[in-house]
């Protein structure tokens, strides 16, 4: 904002001597600075004051499980896939290297 440019305005007669332009321009300069300070009003009461999702409390807590409590796989699950085994060559594979 450009607001600094008109701080050295301290009495009636400073003021007074303002072409009227000038006069335009610092309510246009100082309307958007208030219209800037509201919205940043506004955010810091929604910060502050406004439903934040950390506070929510979810009625059936669906995914999460307590302490100690272990998930347990969905009826229909396949079993954990079986380790590798490594293949050894036959005798006759050595034989032929």
């Amino acid at each position: 904002m450009d607001s600094a440019r008109y701080q050295t305005v301290y009495n009636l007669e400073q003021a007074a001597a303002l072409c009227p332009q000038e006069v335009l321009d610092l309510c246009q300069t100082l309307s958007a600075e208030i219209t800037a300070l509201k919205q940043q009003i506004d955010w810091f009461k929604r910060q502050i004051f406004g439903q934040k999702s950390e506070r929510r409390i979810d009625v059936t807590p669906s995914g999460q499980l307590s302490l100690g409590e272990f998930p347990t796989p969905p009826p229909g699950s396949e079993s954990p896939a079986s380790p590798h085994r490594r293949a050894y060559p036959s005798a006759d594979q050595q034989a032929s290297q």
